[in-house]
């Protein structure tokens, strides 16, 4: 009886909070949907537009437009949430063209830090001229790579030779460089000279942009390898950072990063066709002062050096140790590998030693042709940039990559990117990466083109301690995977920076991702994190804050264009163990399209049969004046969300919407607005409630409905408070915006 009485409790409590679904009416295949979205709300479609609040709102944060290193494009994406659609697909035609194992041109590389990259800094112009390649250096056909060996030393004023009364010293370290020189065969030295005289060209390039910085400032901040745990609520300052931000000519540094770029893949496309002419020769060793230039055959090699500038390895199964194409110092600022084939390691295990595609002040470019290769490090590796770029890009194979913290696309204050193209591949990180764009408006970019690839980042503070109080710390906060987040300044010392632009973006394959807290297309504090698969049947598994999903003036979006996918927001850690702190029970949500706190969190899925697992706050839900989107464009799809969870196309209303305190001015209805969007455009879908507190207990929900519409709050107190939340699901029907730019950038 008892049971009885409190199901009909509950069911009352449902239909008051939440209301019941009613029919949607005639819909044709013709019907935008979200045109009659706003149709039923009885609101202009305006709402959908999230400005940026006024100077006399006086907001608890600060204001977007004085807050240091905001990215250019941030406040048009932050006012008009749904161009992020556009503004990734742009991105997903470059990395489908340019990352394609089928395209082989010498420019691919040098395009995809462009429009990943160099452009979304802002700084600089197109060099369009680069598109037709570099101007080929004047080099001796007989005696090239000594060509260039002598301009390291002439166009950096140092010398190669001494003399004592009028004649050659016994010192004369470029006769010992001529007899190592000497080992290799012309067509070899060729393709060598060329790239070094072009990175020469790009170190010119770097030092004129550096020209302002003092060693002691570049010493200082080369050796700081603690910016992913550090920054993200202020933790501590490193003035420094802000010293060189003022200071460095960021066009004439990444003028040298796109130099180093095109130079290297010419290069390294001319050493691949020599793979097979198994050429026999020593190791090559040549001191240099830009560093060591090393040349080594198609044998099996362990490459373990200091202060590399450049190694070509033709070939062989070799190990790589300790520092692998990293700038060793911000003096010797490029640092360059090309092994052209054969089953590889990058073994570090040093926590302070940046490697294998880090560039911190400076360019780190490592460059792997074929082969089943392994990477794997501690920390600032595997495509890391600081005032700088670093690169690991990997054209086939199937390969791991395992990293504790920040890389495997991280960027701060810069651009560090993880390329491959063919191969299915793992991925394993602690946290701040697999495209991270961190403070200082970094960008941070993964790009995997094919394969069936697994993306995963340690889901347990037990393991890598990262913890989240979210999920009383017993789940890591791991910003990963499309994740952009800056310094929030306003709980600590009050020097807030800006996020940048993380991407993860896989073309093609059925690909699985794991995380834990904060991951997927999550922004934080100015930043914005976009997760982009364009085909395959994908699996996401993660727990809080993830999936499309933001928190503090922030955008975060996962778009999934086809594919039967699966998206869970679970752990069942949260059931039988107790957490600390103050929030030890939380569960999975926060995510599929949720926003909190002044930004944007967007999910779109346009194909596909679709299956969506959540407990809490999710699916569309905006809160503290913020919007949450979920837009599922087909398929027949099945919902199972927490019972009586505020969510499904909903906005919470707060007391401060509509009266005045002090704290939260901006929070007026007058001022700003909430937008919880929902809409499922095609399908025979099922929604199911499910009881948290047992995880088996899930039953068809009373709420939602297919071919229906529901609306939460009601429409008079929606209106009152600004704070609006419908959610649709249509028989038929388009989206017409999505499909406007769909057919626009294909």
């Amino acid at each position: 009886m008892k049971k009885t009485f409190l199901m009909i409790f509950l069911l009352i409590v449902c239909v008051i909070a939440f209301g019941v679904p009613a029919s949607i009416g005639n819909v044709s295949s013709e019907t935008d949907l979200l045109k009659l979205a706003f149709e039923k709300l009885g609101a202009s479609e305006s709402i959908l537009q999230n400005p940026f609040p006024k100077a006399y709102a006086a907001p608890r944060f600060p204001l977007p437009e004085n807050v240091p290193y905001l990215p250019y494009f941030f406040k048009d994406l932050y006012e008009e949430p749904l161009m992020i659609y556009p503004f990734a697909r742009l991105l997903q035609k470059v990395a489908a063209d340019f990352a394609s194992p089928s395209y082989i041109k010498d420019d691919g590389l040098y395009q995809l830090l462009w429009y990943f990259g160099v452009d979304k800094l802002g700084v600089g112009v197109h060099r369009a001229y680069l598109h037709y390649g570099l101007e080929p250096p004047q080099l001796s056909e007989e005696t090239p790579l000594l060509d260039a060996y002598d301009m390291l030393f002439t166009k950096t004023n140092n010398r190669n030779r001494y003399w004592v009364v009028g004649e050659y010293s016994y010192v004369n370290p470029r006769e010992e460089a001529r007899e190592q020189i000497e080992k290799l065969p012309l067509e070899i030295q060729m393709p060598v000279a060329k790239l070094i005289v072009h990175l020469l060209d790009a170190y010119q390039w770097h030092m004129k942009a550096i020209r302002n910085l003092s060693a002691e400032m570049l010493s200082e901040a080369f050796i700081i390898r603690d910016l992913g745990i550090s920054q993200g609520d202020g933790q501590k300052l490193y003035t420094v950072l802000k010293d060189i931000k003022d200071n460095i000519d960021e066009t004439l540094l990444y003028y040298a990063s796109q130099i180093t770029a095109l130079s290297v893949m010419e290069a390294a496309n001319s050493l691949k066709e020599l793979a097979n002419s198994n050429f026999s020769f020593d190791t090559v060793v040549i001191p240099t002062p830009l560093g060591k230039i090393v040349i080594s055959d198609g044998r099996d090699n362990t490459h373990d050096y200091s202060n590399l500038f450049l190694l070509v390895d033709l070939g062989g199964n070799d190990t790589y140790k300790g520092t692998v194409a990293a700038n060793s110092s911000p003096f010797l600022p490029i640092s360059v590998v090309i092994d052209v084939s054969g089953d590889d390691e990058y073994i570090n295990k040093d926590d302070l030693v940046a490697t294998q595609g880090s560039g911190i002040l400076g360019h780190g470019f490592l460059v792997d042709l074929s082969g089943n290769d392994k990477y794997a490090s501690v920390r600032y590796s595997q495509g890391i940039g600081v005032f700088g770029t670093g690169i690991l890009f990997d054209a086939s194979g199937d390969d791991t990559y395992e990293l504790q913290f920040s890389g495997q696309g991280c960027g701060y204050f810069g651009i560090g990117m993880n390329i491959d193209k063919d191969g299915d591949d793992k991925y394993y990180i602690g946290g701040f990466g697999q495209g991270y764009g961190g403070p200082g408006g970094g960008i941070g970019v993964l790009i995997n083109h094919s394969g069936r690839d697994n993306y995963i980042a340690e889901r347990y503070s037990n393991v890598i301690q990262i913890a989240d109080y979210h999920s009383g710390n017993l789940i890591n906060g791991n910003m990963v995977q499309g994740a952009g987040g800056g310094r929030r300044g306003d709980i600590s010392d009050g020097d807030a920076w800006a996020g940048g632009l993380g991407i993860l973006m896989d073309v093609f394959g059925d690909d699985y991702y794991y995380s834990g807290n904060w991951s997927l297309g999550i922004g934080y504090w100015f930043g914005i994190g976009i997760c982009y698969d364009i085909s395959g049947n994908d699996r996401y598994d993660s727990v809080y804050f993830t999936q499309g999903s933001e928190a503090h003036w922030a955008m975060g979006a996962l778009i999934d264009e086809e594919g039967d996918d699966v998206h869970n927001l679970f752990d069942e850690k949260l059931y039988t163990e107790k957490g600390t702190g103050s929030m030890p029970n939380v569960r999975g949500g926060a995510g599929l399209g949720f926003g909190w706190d002044g930004g944007t969190g967007i999910i779109i899925d346009r194909s596909g049969n679709d299956f969506y697992k959540s407990q809490i706050i999710s699916f569309a839900l905006g809160e503290v004046r913020s919007h949450g989107i979920f837009i599922d464009e087909s398929g027949d799809d099945t919902y199972v969300y927490g019972a009586n969870q505020l969510g499904m196309g909903a906005s919470d209303v707060r007391n401060e919407y509509t009266n005045f305190t002090t704290r939260n001015f901006y929070s007026l209805a007058d001022f700003s607005n909430n937008l919880g969007l929902f809409i499922d455009a095609s399908g025979n879908d099922k929604y199911y409630d499910w009881d948290i507190k047992n995880i088996d207990a899930v039953q068809l929900s009373q709420r939602f409905a297919n071919n229906s519409f529901w609306v939460s709050p009601e429409q008079e107190k929606a209106s009152v408070a600004n704070a609006w939340g419908i959610g649709i699901d249509a028989p038929t029907g388009v989206i017409g915006f999505l499909d406007y730019w769909f057919s626009k950038i294909k």
